[in-house]
């Protein structure tokens, strides 16, 4: 089932440890609850230190959308030299906030722009995460 602009994250599988390891979004679609493989990342090799969360927006309250996304940047060690790592990530909605998913090292980087909510996220296929485009939608 595609998505529709009608369509809403309902929750969201986190997998983090020290740094962000995979990302699965599902969707509100018309009443049905879908993953949207489209807009999911979750390539990880998952071991006994990476924990498994959920994020479920729906018990928050019926309307509640993600507005801002506070993300920890920290660069990867020069001799790797494989660019950055984020170490955490953590959702808001107007009335709410989840918990911090992995760990609060590096820059603080906010993702917010004010009348929109998160759609999706895309990203390369990395393990672990490096690198994410956050897409919105005029609420």
């Amino acid at each position: 089932m595609p998505l529709k602009i009608s369509s809403y994250i309902s929750s969201i599988k986190i997998v983090a440890s020290r740094q962000l390891q995979s990302l699965q979004f599902f969707y509100s679609v018309d009443g049905d609850k879908i993953s949207a493989g489209i807009s999911s990342f979750t390539k990880s090799s998952i071991n006994a230190n990476h924990n498994s969360t959920i994020f479920n927006l729906t018990q928050l309250g019926p309307n509640e959308r993600i507005n801002r996304v506070h993300l920890y940047i920290r660069p990867s060690p020069t001799s790797f030299k494989i660019g950055h790592r984020i170490c955490g990530i953590q959702f808001y909605t107007p009335n709410h906030a989840s918990p911090l998913y992995g760990q609060k090292y590096g820059q603080l980087s906010i993702e917010e722009y004010p009348g929109f909510v998160l759609a999706y996220l895309r990203t390369g296929e990395q393990d672990p995460i490096r690198r994410i485009q956050f897409v919105w939608y005029k609420s």
